[in-house]
């Protein structure tokens, strides 16, 4: 009864949160991802370039 459904609410808050907190985190890394990829791509142009 009662207690049951205390008990469902609060684990659907809890794997709501933990899946927010997952697509926070798989956004943060897409983010962190494209900066590297920034920092390396002068890096890489200059290594082709120090190679020729």
């Amino acid at each position: 009864g009662m207690a049951v459904s205390a008990w469902r609410s609060q684990i659907l808050k809890d794997s709501e949160r933990v899946i927010t907190e997952f697509v926070n985190l798989y956004l943060n890394i897409g983010k962190a991802n494209k900066e590297l990829q920034a920092l390396a791509r002068p890096i890489s142009e200059e290594l082709e370039h120090a190679r020729l």
